[in-house]
């Protein structure tokens, strides 16, 4: 792998929902069989097509299974880009209209209605395809051929682009060329974890897997080599890496990353002349910034810990806000226009607001 000298910004992983309408919807569909028939006659004629126009799409010798846990249908393409197509769960809604309510459900639903405040219906999906793949490992022209077919042969022309895929995760990864001690980030998210090895703290997690947003911080360099056997040859490199779950359409404005990014605070572990305080960063040093805050007894004490650590003169690490304000909106803007083009759809007009930053 080549060694990097400026810290480096990539889109590491991206999960698309295409809107087909309910067509695919397994709840519209009464019987197995016909449903199974359908969504099987779509798949054989989307293979043929993909094999024709681009014959290295589909890696038939990696196993993939015929379901997850949420579609009937599973595989995975060449490069390792991941398909999912009809779900199997409807959409649940919640309804406030009472006349509607009286109307469509009779005197139990509007019961239940009076007692909640609301009702929930199901609603067959809109997105009945899922596609999921790395940009920065990925070539999308694996996957064009799929999605020109797709998008041409089952989606609503009526329906531009902008509102013809759905991110339903975006993760945003920053690479630095040198050595950065996890134990001394913080961030406005109220719950992390911590993985620990024979050198203490290896990775560190800030917020949850349920949160909208979770940041990680590890050594990719040493992941590389375990998990890749691939061998970096600089020094060293870390990665702050954003699991993000946005489920908003492609074309919103996605330039508010660089202040979520902006909750992270480091510190280098310079001494404040305090003695109780620098015992504190002393002990967040080694063991964690969270494990070292649950060490203090006194909630008032705590607050005023973490208040003076944000307040901390910090290193001249370049924050991981400036990367991202530098150069995710012309990233973004580059593989958005791919995949518009992909999908077949050029000459369709951005139908949201463009933020000034992405012609940057």
């Amino acid at each position: 792998m080549s060694v990097i000298t400026e810290p480096y910004l990539s889109i590491d992983k991206i999960t698309l929902l295409v809107k087909t309408g309910p067509q695919f919807s397994f709840s519209n569909h009464m019987a197995l069989d016909p449903f199974n028939r359908k969504c099987q006659g779509f798949i054989d004629s989307m293979i043929q097509n993909c094999k024709k126009h681009c014959p290295d799409s589909f890696d038939w010798s990696r196993p993939f299974s015929e379901e997850t846990e949420l579609y009937h249908h599973h595989y995975r393409l060449a490069g390792g880009v991941d398909l999912q197509l009809m779900p199997k769960l409807p959409i649940k809604r919640k309804i406030y209209d009472e006349e509607y309510i009286k109307l469509f459900y009779g005197h139990d639903g509007y019961m239940a209605f009076e007692n909640d405040g609301f009702l929930e219906e199901n609603e067959e999906s809109d997105f009945a395809a899922r596609i999921e793949y790395n940009p920065a490992k990925d070539k999308p022209s694996l996957c064009s051929s799929f999605l020109s077919y797709f998008c041409n042969t089952y989606c609503d022309p009526t329906v531009f682009f902008d509102d013809l895929l759905k991110i339903s995760r975006l993760d945003i990864a920053v690479d630095y060329p040198e050595a950065l001690n996890p134990c001394l980030f913080s961030s406005t998210a109220r719950r992390g974890n911590q993985h620990f090895g024979p050198q203490g703290i290896e990775t560190l997690y800030l917020g949850t897997r349920r949160s909208t947003f979770q940041f990680r911080i590890y050594d990719k360099k040493k992941e590389l080599l375990q998990e890749h056997n691939i061998q970096y040859n600089g020094s060293d490199l870390w990665r702050i890496e954003l699991e993000s779950r946005p489920g908003i359409s492609i074309g919103k404005d996605l330039n508010f990353y660089s202040d979520v990014f902006d909750r992270l605070t480091y510190y280098y572990g310079k001494k404040t002349g305090e003695y109780k305080f620098d015992w504190f960063l002393n002990f967040a040093k080694q063991y964690g910034f969270q494990s070292a805050l649950k060490s203090i007894p006194r909630f008032e004490t705590r607050k005023l810990y973490a208040e003076k650590f944000e307040n901390l003169d910090f290193y001249s690490l370049k924050h991981p806000k400036r990367i991202v304000g530098w150069q995710f909106p012309r990233l973004w803007r580059e593989f958005y226009d791919n995949l518009k083009s992909y999908c077949g759809r050029e000459n369709d007009p951005c139908i949201y607001p463009r933020n000034p930053k992405e012609t940057l």
